[in-house]
């Protein structure tokens, strides 16, 4: 026997919202009250049907002035596989609370472009979500060559967020751009982005950095995948005294391969509070970290769960540590070649680093005193 079917009326100066309270299911979950008055009445706009979406020519003016027109909460759908020509900047400026389904959709870059494209630019505004969408870029040579790398094109980045409070890209992919596959750093005035997630997404071959955060606080990287890249795969660059990077954690990734580091932040700005957990690393570990400004240090780095699946050359060094606070490494798995002579890590004035349970079999050395400025400094129960 079907279950009756009760009804509430939320009545407001605007709306009038029927919301059923019983027999309701998300995903398996039921839906309260609020979260699906929440999704009802926001407007759906498609891709107008004269924008065509067979990459026949460029639609970048044309998708940017869809976009423009469109109010806080809309939600802007793409058709099903579709190709869009953007050969310019896909621009989402000052936009709040909206949500892009690409919903299999390709971007594709045909041009070579020139130093100010970026394939798609998130401006200010926040709450921003764009799902299940690509961008393919024009670099014929991206991944871990010597060619990959173009000086006047390495701004070309899949996904950039300036001073952007909140984001989510969700289930995104990226390839062949000449850029990063995400840039996430400050507006002009100087605000960070905040809030910033990254999950489920696959990126692979570039010209320069994998993710990088030059102005962020509080951004998620999960389940994600970010192969061959030409420099490092997660770089904390703030690159001037009032940029920061800020409680910035990559979980369950799998990573590599890559040019130069797995890891990099050796900048000007802040650098605080660094997770890296429970991540697949495609060749062996490289971690580079150094406070360059005189008067600054760098702190709280935390490597939980990992495991590379290569081991490091002869004489190698997989983590280096410049003028950091706490570091911290747990329950991680980095393989050595017995004999080889490689280390851990190297360390200069660091205060607060402890290795414990981890499995470094065949390490030559878990720490490498580069100097006397070093303050408690430990190692246990490491099998090595």
């Amino acid at each position: 026997m079907t279950p009756p079917i009760h009804f509430v009326l939320v009545r407001s100066w605007r709306v009038l919202v029927a919301v059923v309270l019983s027999g309701l299911v998300v995903s398996g979950t039921a839906v309260g009250i609020a979260g699906a008055a929440a999704a009802i009445g926001r407007p759906v706009h498609r891709v107008p049907a004269q924008i065509p979406g067979d990459c026949s020519r460029d639609v970048t003016d044309d998708l940017n002035t869809w976009i423009a027109g469109k109010r806080k909460g809309s939600i802007l759908s793409f058709p099903k596989q579709a190709c869009f020509r953007l050969d310019g900047t896909l621009l989402i400026d000052h936009k709040r609370g909206l949500t892009i389904r690409g919903h299999g959709s390709t971007l594709r870059a045909f041009t070579e472009g020139n130093e100010s494209r970026r394939h798609v630019k998130i401006l200010d505004g926040g709450n921003v979500t764009i799902s299940n969408l690509t961008v393919i870029g024009a670099n014929p040579n991206a991944g871990l060559g010597d060619s990959a790398w173009s000086r006047s094109h390495a701004a070309q980045h899949a996904f950039t967020l300036n001073g952007v409070q909140g984001a989510l890209l969700d289930r995104v992919q990226a390839y062949d751009v000449y850029g990063d596959f995400v840039y996430i750093g400050m507006d002009s005035k100087l605000r960070p982005s905040r809030d910033i997630t990254v999950l489920d997404s696959t990126f692979d071959r570039n010209g320069r950095q994998g993710i990088t955060v030059t102005g962020g606080e509080n951004v998620l990287i999960k389940r994600t995948t970010v192969a061959n890249v030409r420099m490092s795969v997660i770089d904390l660059e703030p690159m001037s005294d009032d940029w920061y990077a800020k409680d910035v954690r990559v979980i369950g990734c799998r990573l590599g391969p890559r040019r130069i580091s797995t890891l990099s932040a050796a900048s000007q700005g802040a650098v605080d509070s660094v997770t890296f957990n429970d991540n697949t690393i495609i060749g062996p570990l490289r971690v580079i970290v150094q406070a360059k400004d005189p008067n600054r240090r760098y702190s709280g780095f935390r490597f939980v769960g990992n495991t590379a699946e290569d081991v490091p050359d002869t004489g190698d060094r997989l983590m280096w540590f410049t003028k950091v606070d706490d570091v911290y490494l747990s329950d991680n798995r980095f393989l050595f070649r017995e004999g080889s002579g490689a280390d851990l890590m190297a360390l200069s004035n660091v205060r607060h680093a402890l290795v414990e349970d981890n499995n470094l079999s065949g390490v030559d050395e878990i720490f490498v005193l580069r100097d006397d400025t070093n303050v408690d400094i430990q190692a246990r129960r490491n099998v090595t």
